[in-house]
């Protein structure tokens, strides 16, 4: 990478962007530990640091509820798929020569 581009990671990062946000602006994708290496000496204000875990706390509750909602799915598609599955079984235990007496 040029030292042009390592300048301005390393501006943008004073300015308190992630280091996703640092990628996007770059547009290129560059490895975090690329990123924190250039920028291992630059300390952020506690405005920023707010800032970022403000951010990481609301992507993360993102994540939370998409990831509740993908084991409701999965766990009600392997449901369905169970029933439907069992439907045999169902029917054969209506006849009572199947069925304890």
């Amino acid at each position: 990478m040029s030292n042009i581009n390592k300048l301005k990671v390393q501006r943008l990062r004073r300015q308190g962007k992630t280091y996703k946000e640092i990628g996007i602006n770059i547009g290129k994708k560059i490895p975090k530990s690329s990123l924190s290496f250039w920028c291992k000496d630059i300390r952020l204000s506690d405005l920023q640091k707010q800032r970022i875990i403000k951010m990481s706390r609301k992507n993360l509750e993102i994540a939370r509820k998409k990831a509740v909602a993908t084991f409701h799915a999965r766990r009600e598609n392997r449901l369905n798929e169970l029933r439907h599955n069992n439907l045999f079984f169902k029917d054969l235990l209506k006849y009572k020569r199947f069925t304890k007496k």
